[in-house]
This record gives structure tokens, C-alpha cells and sequence, in this order.
């Protein structure tokens, strides 16, 4: 009995031991042993101090990528027998370097003498059309100002370009196309209806 007697550590033996075991252990040893699973939150969590490789796939939402080009202009063009599909037509052009689904939105003024206006915003199949008539204009009268906007949702599946192309009714006739923006958004998906 005597001899299990020598073999019990002193109080001091033990609280030596704890702090030895905490000091190799680092205090991240003593934080998990103190906090119970998922009772960390964001008042506790430093702005800044999580880093993406932090969080499982799927738990950040996509990062937004977004491209754009603006064309102060004027950028004159002479329409001929052409429609929009007509590459020469082109106002102003976005590339785009990824692959992707995409909002895409295109905007313009335009200054056309005695003729109507029609532009579409071209991405691959995907493309937005939108017209303009021009009212008849008095002798010496100033030339027709119009402001067309557009909208559409390409999928990219390789990198390339969207399109901003215009044309008139009347053969020969010129327009000016003035602060020109197109702008492309990176979207998770779409859905149509």
C-alpha cells in the first residue's frame, strides 16, 4: 500500500504537466477543446480573416464578373442594301474572354437624317432588336436624335464577341451612333419563359 502512495503525483506535478501540454499544444488546442462544433459565427469571425480554401465547394457564391466597353463616338456609318446581320454594320464590339452565362445590355444615341433606325444587340443565336422611325422633317429642320436600349442572355461556351449593329431603311443613308455602352454581367444561370 505504501508503495501506490509514492507513485501519486503532487498537485504541483499535475498543474506542471497542463501547462506543458497547453504550451505544445498552442492555444488553437485549448480553443477546440473549449468551443463546442459550430458555435463560431460572424460576430466572432475577424472582417477579412477567412480566405476562400476556408469553406467547402459550394458554399461561396460565384464571384461576379462583369465586362464593358464604351464608345464616345461619333461613329458614323453608311448603310447600303445591308441588314443587321451584316458584320460591316458594326457600332461597337465586346469581347468577351470567358465562357459563361451572361446578361448582356447594349445602349446608344443615334442621329440619323430622313430615315428610320434599327439595331440589334448580336451574341452568338442569342441577339435583341429595336427600332426607331424618323418623323418627317421640315426643310432645314435639325436631324432625328433616338436613344435605343438592349437586352439579352447568351451562353458563352468558348470565349467571344457581342455585337452592336445598326442600319437604315433608306440605301445609302448615314447615321452617327454616340455614347455607345455595352456591358456583359456573369450570372450562375437563366431560366426562360
Amino acid at each position: 500500500m505504501d508503495r501506490i502512495t509514492r507513485l501519486r503525483p503532487s498537485p504541483a506535478l499535475v498543474v506542471a504537466t497542463i501547462a506543458l501540454l497547453v504550451a505544445l499544444g498552442g492555444t488553437s488546442a485549448a480553443a477546440v477543446a473549449l468551443l463546442p462544433r459550430n458555435s463560431v459565427g460572424s460576430a466572432q469571425v475577424i472582417d477579412g480573416s477567412l480566405k476562400s480554401r476556408d469553406f467547402h465547394a459550394g458554399a461561396l457564391p460565384a464571384q461576379t464578373v462583369v465586362f464593358s466597353r464604351s464608345v464616345a463616338g461619333p461613329v458614323t456609318i453608311n448603310t447600303g442594301d445591308s441588314d443587321v446581320s451584316d458584320p460591316r454594320l458594326s457600332v461597337a464590339t465586346l469581347s468577351i474572354p470567358r465562357p459563361g452565362t451572361y446578361l448582356l445590355s447594349a445602349k446608344g444615341r443615334f442621329t440619323v437624317d430622313d430615315a428610320g433606325i434599327t439595331c440589334a444587340l448580336i451574341a452568338g443565336d442569342s441577339s435583341d432588336t429595336s427600332s426607331a422611325n424618323v418623323p418627317t422633317r421640315p426643310v432645314g429642320g435639325e436631324a432625328f436624335k433616338a436613344t435605343l436600349s438592349h437586352l439579352a442572355v447568351h451562353v458563352f461556351a468558348e470565349p467571344g464577341d457581342v455585337d452592336l449593329r445598326c442600319t437604315t431603311p433608306g440605301k445609302g443613308t448615314a447615321f452617327a451612333a454616340r455614347d455607345v455602352t455595352l456591358v456583359a454581367i456573369g450570372i450562375a444561370s437563366a431560366t426562360g419563359s
